[in-house]
């Protein structure tokens, strides 16, 4: 097990590309955890240990995660994060399909209503990123609607939705493969059509998808939805961290630049930021790095994942994987044998 509690570094070696990437001054730092309230007392402990610290060291770090859902039933431990400097949390979401989530096993997404649990969290003090998946045996052609309503009433800006795949190893890949389902080995991207049979035809899944992303990052819905977190925390305090004043400066520059006087939508960026600043006045930093978020999003649905969308829309499917896959697994099994070292 890894642990990195640092990144970039303050020398200037002229070969080295750690101080371009990652740069010599602190600011963001995920913590990786598969699930942060995985064991809620050893964060609980963890928590008062980095708040103490953060106080002495002026908060140096913007801290965020991943956890479950049911972070928003635990007040103190919500507290315990955002004392400690986290802003940021992304939950699997997924669905608000009751049925796909207990097929899927996901359970504890059921036991709480999702939309007050990201409401009150961001209310809280931290932002929500989410992930959302279509493609469940339990979709039908209204999961694509249902999905946008629910998002589009969310104060999630960042909603980041892909189709289901099977990955290796999973549940999920062993029972498709003993149904016969398999296509073909997972390509990584939930951006793409699915690896297996799915129960609405593909053609529908690809394109309701499609319709889904284009709905969820027009510039005024991705805005929309940015305001609404801002809304929620505009009686808290501005955040603790603070990016250097050149970075700051830098990167306003820019964003002014490409979004606000060269970009496509520009019009809804500068609507967006003069509502922040009456709604939000506290916040106006974070609204500023909200509508750079902007840029990547819009730009990344429209100029890349959509036009990937209709060329797989395109393109024949593959046959089921069948036998195929099993042969695959018992070769990959022989050559992990093969490598091994003796015992």
């Amino acid at each position: 097990m890894s642990v990195q509690f640092s990144r970039g570094c303050p020398f200037n070696c002229e070969f080295c590309d750690i101080i371009e990437i990652f740069g010599r001054v602190r600011g963001p730092v995920f913590l990786v955890d598969d699930n942060f309230i995985g064991n809620k007392v050893a964060a609980r402990k963890m928590l008062a240990r980095l708040a103490t610290w953060g106080e002495t060291q002026a908060f140096p770090f913007d801290f965020f995660t991943e956890a479950s859902v049911n972070l928003a039933d635990d007040d103190s431990l919500i507290r315990g994060m955002v004392a400690a400097g986290f802003s940021s949390v992304f939950l699997g979401i997924e669905t608000p399909s009751r049925e796909a989530l207990l097929e899927t096993q996901k359970r504890q997404n059921t036991h709480l209503d999702l939309a007050q649990a990201v409401e009150k969290l961001v209310s809280a003090g931290l932002e929500v990123m989410a992930g959302f998946i279509v493609g469940f045996d339990a979709d039908d052609e209204t999961i694509f609607e249902r999905q946008e309503r629910f998002i589009s009433r969310s104060p999630i800006s960042m909603a980041m939705v892909g189709i289901l795949t099977a990955l290796p190893s999973t549940q999920l890949w062993r029972r498709l493969a003993a149904e016969g389902r398999l296509l073909s080995d997972s390509h990584g991207d939930a951006a793409y059509r699915p690896n297996f049979q799915t129960r609405l035809p593909v053609a529908t899944v690809v394109s309701g998808y499609a319709r889904l992303l284009a709905a969820l990052y027009e510039p005024r819905a991705y805005f929309r939805r940015a305001l609404r977190s801002l809304e929620l925390q505009r009686d808290l305090p501005a955040r603790r961290h603070r990016r250097s004043v050149w970075f700051s400066v830098a990167a306003v520059a820019r964003s002014i630049w490409r979004q606000g006087l060269r970009g496509r939508y520009r019009r809804a960026y500068w609507g967006f930021l003069i509502r922040a600043a009456r709604t939000s006045p506290r916040h106006v930093a974070r609204a500023m790095a909200l509508a750079i978020h902007a840029e990547h999003f819009i730009r990344y649905t429209f100029e890349d994942i959509l036009p990937r969308l209709d060329a797989a829309a395109d393109a024949p499917a593959p046959l089921p994987a069948g036998p195929l896959v099993q042969i695959r697994r018992r070769e990959r099994a022989s050559m992990k044998s093969q490598a091994a070292p003796p015992v």
